[in-house]
């Protein structure tokens, strides 16, 4: 899935290229993934990568 979205996020640099498939793809991943971390920020949450590459760890923020 990680190699797709590579992909599409290469496909977007070229013109014209915006209603395909794996760019839509992207863009909706992307979005998704903006919304759920500023949900996240407004419950008193932060989210950091995760050491192997893969993911992220959530944690609540610490005053």
């Amino acid at each position: 899935m990680h190699e797709r979205l590579c992909e599409a996020a290469t496909d977007m640099q070229d013109a014209g290229r915006q209603g395909e498939d794996v760019v839509v793809r992207y863009e909706t991943t992307r979005a998704m993934h903006l919304a759920l971390g500023s949900i996240l920020n407004a419950f008193g949450y932060h989210t950091r990568p995760h050491a192997l590459g893969f993911g992220h760890i959530i944690r609540p923020n610490t005053q």
